[in-house]
This record gives C-alpha cells, sequence and structure tokens, in this order.
C-alpha cells in the first residue's frame, strides 16, 4: 500500500467526520500562526481578531540570540523565519522563544489537533537530541496535566499532551537532515481514546493497540505522508498520547524552546508554524506544503 493511502485510511474515521468537537468545519483555518514576518525580537500573530499570542526572544548567550528575519523563510509565500541557527544546545543560559506575558485567550477547548510546521535544522539531530520544537503550557510548566510538547529525539521525536509520558516515537523513516527543510505535521485525537477501531487494526494489518496519533511528514519535492510507527513508542506503559481535552485559554507559547528547559532550545530555522483545531485529511495537509514552498 503506497504510504499517501495509508495515511487516508489512518485518518478516515476521523477526516470523514463534518465537524470537529467545537463545531468547526474540518480543513477549516487555523486557530493560531506564526509566519514570521515582521522581523525583529518579537512577532505577533492574528487570527479572526484574536490575538494568537506575542512571541519574543529572552535569555540567550552573546551572539546566540535568535531573531525574526522577514527574508530566509522557506518559501515565496513565507519569506519571514525564525533564525535559531545561533542557539547553543545544551547551554543553561539558552534562549526563549515564547509568549509570556501574553497567553492565549480565546474560549477554545482543544479534543482534535494538528499542529503544522517547517524546520531546517542546523545541527544534526543527535547533536540536539532533545530539543523542544512546540511547547503550549502553563507558566514554568512544560510538563503539565494541560498543554502540548513537541521535540526532537534524536533522529525521531517525542510527542506528549497533557502531561503524558513524552517516549521516543519510531518512525518509519530518517526524515531529519542538518541544512535541509522537513514539513512535520503532529496529529492528536482526543475523541478515540488510545485505540482504533478493530476494523481500521484490521485492515492495516496491525497486531497491537494503536495509538490516537499520528506524526506525517514531508519536504520541498515530497509529499506529505505517515512517518510514525504502530506501537507509536516502545517504552510506553499505554500505546496512547494521553486521550482527553486542552483548555487553550491562558495556556503559554514557546516554538523553538520550551517554558522551563533553557537547555534544549531547537538550533536551526523554523517557519509557518500553525495550530488547526480538528484533523486535516492529507489531501488538506498537502495544501499546507505547497502552499509554503509557492507552488
Amino acid at each position: 500500500m503506497k504510504p499517501s493511502l495509508l495515511c487516508l485510511a489512518l485518518l478516515a474515521p476521523l477526516a470523514m467526520s463534518a465537524a470537529s468537537s467545537d463545531g468547526q468545519p474540518l480543513g477549516s483555518p487555523y486557530l493560531y500562526r506564526w509566519s514570521f514576518e515582521a522581523g525583529g525580537f518579537s512577532e505577533s500573530e492574528f487570527h479572526e481578531g484574536i490575538r494568537g499570542g506575542e512571541l519574543t526572544v529572552s535569555g540567550g548567550e552573546t551572539g546566540a540570540v535568535p531573531v525574526f528575519q522577514s527574508t530566509g523563510g522557506v518559501g515565496a509565500s513565507t519569506p519571514g523565519v525564525l533564525n535559531a541557527s545561533r542557539n547553543r544546545y545544551g547551554s543553561p543560559n539558552g534562549a526563549q522563544v515564547s509568549s509570556f506575558g501574553s497567553v492565549l485567550r480565546n474560549g477554545h477547548t482543544l479534543t482534535q489537533f494538528t499542529v503544522t510546521m517547517w524546520i531546517k535544522p542546523t545541527l544534526p539531530a543527535d547533536k540536539q537530541p532533545y530539543a523542544r520544537l512546540l511547547n503550549l503550557g502553563p507558566d514554568q510548566n512544560e510538563q503539565a496535566d494541560q498543554g502540548i510538547l513537541l521535540a526532537l529525539d534524536n533522529d525521531s521525536f517525542s510527542f506528549s499532551v497533557n502531561g503524558s509520558p513524552s517516549n521516543k516515537v519510531e518512525i518509519t523513516e530518517p526524515v531529519m537532515k542538518a541544512d535541509e527543510w522537513v514539513f512535520l505535521v503532529f496529529c492528536y485525537d482526543g475523541l478515540a481514546g488510545p485505540y482504533w477501531s478493530p476494523e481500521i487494526m484490521g485492515a492495516m494489518g496491525w497486531s497491537e493497540a494503536s495509538p490516537n496519533s499520528a506524526i506525517l511528514a514531508g519536504d520541498l519535492t515530497r509529499p506529505t505522508r505517515l512517518i510514525s510507527k504502530y506501537p507509536l513508542s516502545t517504552g510506553a506503559p499505554t500505546y496512547d498520547v494521553s486521550p482527553g481535552k486542552i483548555s487553550v485559554d491562558g495556556l503559554l507559547v514557546a516554538i523553538g524552546s520550551s517554558n522551563t528547559r533553557y537547555d534544549r532550545s531547537f538550533v536551526g530555522l523554523i517557519d509557518d508554524v500553525r495550530i488547526y483545531s480538528g484533523l486535516l485529511s492529507v489531501a488538506e495537509l498537502e495544501r499546507v506544503r505547497l502552499e509554503a514552498t509557492g507552488k
């Protein structure tokens, strides 16, 4: 079976729904987006009149502070970029790119979400093994019982929701290469519980319980495809990411860093970070990927 068809089958029980749990049609505009167009040391993004959380840079060693650039992004339609290539991974004085003083406020409770982003590591993955990509959580607590934590894990990724164990996700193929753009997608379904239906499991040939989440990837030339293996994590006590809802109100956003770990900031470029309410189909994800590249 082709990878794209596998993705469609994986998301089929979700993508056929007409609406997500908060009433928005699937594939609807993002709740939040950070495209880093303004430049400087602060960046804000608005959607439908709701503040998406203003990001500011704080901390960091001299000569190693991230900046928002109006050029250098992944494509013509997203020319801006968060340039964190000068970060010093492992430094206790690492920089943070976060929304301190500008928390998310929109009344949404996410029971299903899709996060998309482009990243271009400056260092190989094994040189920044636990670098944070996205953290939504309360002040100074990246592993709280409400929030999201997405991170590198050597050649793979860690995916945690609502304080669940952040175990390594096994993937089908390496996608992280130094100085190359990669399109990452993290999908989560808090409605489905920890397992897919027996019918879906049987159709995919899965012999073990399968999780309520998926990781997909693409790049400038290759399409979006499923890369997470099943079970999701070989060392986890369960195979799910922690089913449940996420109350967005009052959460802080950190991109390329966390709310509390100063020594695990991402080293590289990050562009066009989006958070959607609901689960996007593979076709919709392809449109997001191609939109950024200008194709």
